[in-house]
């Protein structure tokens, strides 16, 4: 994979859940090789096609999705619903792989 790509969705990721869900995130270099331990979480995946293409998968632990869900909607804990916790997972990972793919697309034509 390339390794611009990956970093640039790591900072993306970094952006996103801090601006639109108020919570801090510390990516480290060894993440998203085993997610084996999520499997109380919840997943969605994109797919995008272009210059770039290729799939992104997002994996958040369930309560992390209900803590985003509340940050991002206003809602109260017991206020968050499996279809605002889908959609919020949903939601999130299209602005990550919004995010990082419009900066790639703004690298490749500075460069």
């Amino acid at each position: 994979m390339n390794a611009i790509l990956v970093d640039q969705i790591r900072q993306s990721l970094v952006k996103v859940m801090k601006t639109m869900f108020n919570i801090k995130v510390e990516v480290s270099s060894d993440s998203g090789r085993d997610v084996a331990d999520l499997s109380h979480g919840r997943s969605s995946r994109i797919s995008f096609s272009g210059q770039i293409s290729g799939s992104m998968v997002l994996v958040v632990d369930g309560q992390l999705i209900n803590t985003m869900a509340e940050n991002f909607m206003g809602s109260q804990p017991d206020g968050v619903t499996d279809d605002l916790a889908n959609s919020t997972l949903k939601e999130a990972l299209n602005m990550v792989a919004g995010d990082a793919l419009t900066a790639m697309d703004k690298q490749a034509y500075t460069a």
